[in-house]
C-alpha cells in the first residue's frame, strides 16, 4: 500500500512546516555537540533524558508530518481559523508525549552499559553488538510487520480518528499512533542506545530507515533487509571497531546540552 504523499497544492505542507522547522532545529542542537560516547555519555540522568527527548525530535517528528497528512486533510474539512492549529498541536503533543516516555527505557539501557563500562570494558563490543542482534531479529519478526503495518498505513490513521471524540480527540489519536510507532521502532532506537547514543551518523541512518519504511510501498522489504544487516553488524561489531567506535573507546563524551 503506498502512503498519501504530502501535498504543496491544499496546505498540509504549510501546515506541517512548524514540524520540520522543530525537528530541524533539534538536528542542529545534536550537531552541536561533540560526539557520542557508551552508556550515559559522561551526563547526569536529567542531562541524558534531555538529549534523548532532542534526538527523538529530530528524528521522528518529519515522520508524523508524512503520515499526519491525511489526519490534516480531515481536519481541514472539519474546521476553519484557530481552531485548526489547535488540533494540529494536540496530535503532536499525543504522539511527541509516547516518544518521551521512551526515555525511561533509552535512560535504563544506557545506566546498564555505563555500569558494564566501568566494570567490563573489553566485554562493552560483546555486549554493544548483542543489542544489535536482538533489534536485528526484532526487525526480522511479525510482529514488528504488524505494528509497521499500522504504524505506516492512512487508513489506520484515519480509523483511529473515528474510535475517538470530543476535545481530547486529536490527542488520543496522537497517542494511539505513537504507541504503534514506538512499538514499531523500539528495537531500532535501542541500537542507537548500544552504539553511542548521539552518534550522528546512526542517528541519520536508523532516522531514514524510520521515514523510508513507512512511507515506501516496500517498506517492509527495507525493514528485513535492515533486520538482516544489523543482526551481521551485530556480529562484526566486537572485531570491527570502526562500526561502533563509541563501544571501542573511540567515542567522546558529549558536553551538557
Amino acid at each position: 500500500m503506498v502512503n498519501a504523499p504530502l501535498r504543496s497544492g491544499n496546505g498540509t505542507v504549510g501546515a506541517w512546516a512548524p514540524l520540520l522547522a522543530l525537528s530541524a532545529v533539534a538536528w542542529l542542537l545534536v550537531l552541536g555537540n561533540e560526539g557520542a560516547a557508551a552508556g550515559l555519555m559522561g551526563l547526569t540522568s536529567a542531562q541524558y533524558v534531555a538529549g534523548w527527548l532532542v534526538m527523538t525530535a529530530a528524528m521522528m517528528l518529519p515522520s508524523l508530518a508524512w503520515f499526519g497528512s491525511m489526519y490534516l486533510r480531515e481536519i481541514r474539512r472539519q474546521t476553519t481559523g484557530v481552531v485548526r492549529p489547535v488540533r494540529v498541536a494536540s496530535l503532536t503533543v499525543g504522539y511527541f508525549l509516547v516518544w518521551a516516555a521512551t526515555a525511561a527505557g533509552a535512560l535504563g539501557l544506557a545506566s546498564a552499559i555505563d555500569w558494564a563500562a566501568r566494570r567490563h570494558a573489553d566485554a562493552l563490543p560483546w555486549i554493544g553488538g548483542a543489542v544489535l542482534v536482538v533489534a536485528g531479529l526484532y526487525q526480522l519478526s511479525s510482529l514488528k510487520h504488524r505494528c509497521l503495518a499500522r504504524c505506516r498505513s492512512p487508513l489506520s490513521f484515519a480509523l483511529a480518528a473515528s474510535r475517538h471524540s470530543g476535545r481530547a480527540r486529536d490527542l488520543k489519536v496522537g497517542l494511539e499512533h505513537g504507541a504503534w510507532c514506538v512499538a514499531c521502532c523500539w528495537a531500532l532506537m535501542a541500537a542507537l542506545v548500544a552504539v553511542g547514543t548521539m552518534s550522528l551518523a546512526w542517528m541519520a541512518a536508523i532516522a531514514a530507515v524510520v521515514l523510508v519504511e513507512r512511507s515506501w510501498d516496500r517498506g517492509g522489504t527495507l525493514a528485513r533487509a535492515v533486520g538482516i544487516g544489523l543482526v551481521l553488524t551485530g556480529l562484526l561489531v566486537p572485531f570491527v571497531d570502526w562500526l561502533a567506535p563509541a563501544l571501542h573507546g573511540g567515542g567522546m563524551a558529549m558536553e551538557s546540552m
